[in-house]
């Protein structure tokens, strides 16, 4: 295959999910006609993408997760919407300048869109280079590869989690299926920029706009453009947002469930309400951080004060609990298929957590790097002030001592510099004051969890729109008008976003020239994970049903064929298998018992073979030594269990 074709290929794909999921998401809001068009098209993909994940998964959970299932479910989507096809093409056809004089809201809109293509294009080759990232091959793509080939949500224990919130998955199975496993990343590639979209048509359309005075900053061209670019414009974002990662899926479902509920309080749009709960489901049955944004929003839809509406209408005060009655019974509709089924599996719905209440397994985890605030720690006074350190730190930490959050790719320093003016805009507008409560309770969380700056992604859109809204707000009326015009504004915008075009950039150099055949893709995964010239090695000794222990190398699960285990946790992990090393009769043995035919130890984050002579001797008798370099050692397991 040319690169060219690898490329267009590729780009037909994600053109292929983005109205696959358009359609799917417009025939869910055929009935709100007072959507604007502009709203619709950045709310109806996002929503499409929820519901592709549901339908994935309930044929995951029906055995019906196949190709042909697959492709008759995106048929069908497409022929029911035959209507919404054709509003689109019209809607395009009237915008276009050659039909009627240009407006200032299709200028600002087209800069966007052409800030958006020149923007996606490093996005888009990024996202097109074979998957390396660390959770990614540990997990999320074996989990999307044992839904695709089995057709099924299999309970896989021989994996770091068997079973968690998987919706994420059914959708990168899907694509799996479709298209192989690089289109995976486009889930991930679309939900950055729909999220950017949702930033931009909130604060653009200005739900809650005060009544008379200055124009609301919500409201305005600017802070739309200034939304958009200050959430695209974090290096990380961009190195989630081209991987596996489910962080940017999180993040969108959680803005777009924010968006939402300020469109129920402004209107008492029921079905507004409706979609935010769907939304707030959604981002739980990605990853169990998503219950605590369910939690909140539905606290919202509860506790906010009232609207303007209610002061004329004292009614409808009194009918939150039944709005939140039904954010909540919307919700477990959309919960009960996942979580019900983590329960039938395991006995316990937050598996692996809580052991406390819902007894020990194997996969029980410790929060590594967490702080402990418990009886046995030193001190309470200790333990709270590290709370603190890690807390104040954060700003910091996620820009410039990224070893302490994960060593993932900065956030932008611009923004962490305009923090203020989140304090700015929550002290003079009440329009932001829940987003910032949402976001802040959110952060007051993460130094209690391990240290990992992506934890901090889904509030990331929450802030952005906050700190557009302070800065237009505060922006002197002439200086307001002349960013209205077009030229100041794009200046800004490619300011705020410089940070995440220069990573783009530097992350390109690094990984090199696109690989777009199968030698190429081998060469380029050898570069990136040392260990990858092992397993190499190994996939071509391998046969049907030959099984691999991988020893401090789990992160290659997905490169490697056949049946793999070994891990930090679970049955017969690291920390049960690794001391062994010392003893290879023991290691053939214990190795032999669980069906064992390779060992594969990586060299990087472990313990190696001991090399006395009297040891050395008994790797010979039971182990033989298949390949050596400095990343990783294979050996094929010659013992027999007894």
């Amino acid at each position: 295959m040319t690169a060219a074709a690898f490329v267009l290929g590729h780009l037909a794909v994600l053109a292929a999910l983005a109205a696959t999921a358009g359609i799917a998401g417009a025939l869910f809001l055929q009935r709100m006609p007072a959507l604007c068009s502009g709203e619709r098209w950045v709310l109806a993909p996002s929503l499409g993408l929820a519901v592709l994940g549901h339908l994935f998964g309930l044929l995951g959970l029906l055995g019906l997760l196949g190709r042909p299932a697959v492709l008759v479910t995106v048929l069908a989507i497409h022929v029911a919407g035959r209507r919404q096809w054709r509003t689109f093409l019209l809607a395009l056809v009237q915008r276009s300048p050659a039909r009627r004089p240009a407006t200032l809201q299709d200028r600002t809109w087209a800069l966007s869109a052409a800030s958006g293509a020149l923007l996606l294009t490093p996005l888009f080759l990024l996202a097109l280079y074979p998957p390396s990232a660390f959770d990614e091959t540990l997990y999320h793509l074996p989990y999307a590869h044992a839904f695709a080939a089995t057709g099924k949500l299999p309970f896989l224990p021989e994996l770091r989690y068997p079973v968690f919130p998987q919706l994420a998955e059914t959708l990168s199975a899907a694509l799996l299926l479709a298209a192989g496993d690089v289109s995976t990343h486009f889930v991930a590639l679309l939900a950055i920029l729909l999220t950017g979209g949702v930033l931009a048509a909130w604060a653009g359309t200005g739900l809650e706009a005060p009544r008379g005075g200055h124009p609301a900053a919500f409201a305005s061209a600017v802070a739309a453009s200034l939304a958009a670019a200050l959430w695209l414009g974090h290096p990380i974002v961009v190195y989630l947002g081209t991987t596996g990662y489910l962080e940017p899926l999180l993040a969108l479902f959680v803005t777009a469930a924010c968006w939402c509920v300020a469109w129920w309080r402004a209107t008492g749009e029921r079905t507004a309400l409706v979609l935010a709960a769907l939304f707030g489901a959604s981002a739980a049955d990605l990853k169990y951080f998503g219950l605590f944004f369910l939690a909140a929003l539905a606290a919202a839809v509860l506790c906010l004060p009232s609207p303007p509406q209610a002061d004329a209408n004292p009614a409808w005060s009194r009918a939150r609990w039944r709005a939140a009655a039904t954010f909540l019974a919307v919700a477990a509709v959309f919960l009960l298929p996942w979580y019900g089924r983590i329960l039938a599996l395991t006995g316990n719905p937050l598996f692996p957590f809580l052991p406390q209440l819902f007894g020990e397994n194997a996969w029980t985890v410790a929060i590594p790097g967490a702080p402990a605030i418990s009886a046995h720690s030193p001190t309470w006074g200790e333990s709270a002030s590290g709370y603190l350190r890690r807390l104040l730190g954060l700003p910091w930490d996620v820009v410039f001592r990224r070893e302490r959050v994960g060593e993932l790719p900065p956030f932008s320093p611009l923004v962490v510099m305009a923090v203020p003016l989140i304090a700015v805009a929550v002290l003079r507008d009440r329009r932001t004051r829940a987003l910032a409560a949402l976001g802040a309770a959110w952060c007051l969380l993460l130094p209690l969890l391990p240290g990992d700056a992506r934890y901090l992604v889904p509030v990331l859109p929450l802030f952005a729109l906050v700190i557009a809204a302070g800065l237009a707000d505060r922006l002197p009326d002439r200086l307001l008008a002349r960013m209205r015009r077009g030229r100041a504004l794009a200046l800004l915008i490619l300011l705020i976003s410089s940070p995440a075009w220069l990573y783009a950039g530097y992350r390109m150099t690094r990984l090199g020239r696109l690989p777009t055949t199968p030698d190429q893709r081998d060469a380029h995964l050898r570069r990136q994970l040392p260990v990858y010239a092992t397993v190499e090695r190994l996939n071509r000794e391998l046969a049907a049903g030959e099984r691999t222990y991988l020893l401090y190398a789990e992160e290659m699960r997905y490169h490697l064929r056949g049946e793999v285990v070994g891990d930090w946790f679970g049955p017969d992990n690291y920390t049960e298998v690794g001391p062994l090393l010392a003893d290879p009769r023991a290691l053939a043995h214990r190795l032999r018992a669980i069906g064992v035919d390779y060992l594969l130890i990586g060299k990087t984050r472990g313990d190696l073979p001991p090399r006395d002579q009297e040891t050395a001797s008994a790797w010979q008798e039971r182990f033989t030594l298949l390949h050596e370099d400095p990343a990783a050692a294979l050996f094929a397991v010659r013992g027999e269990a007894h």
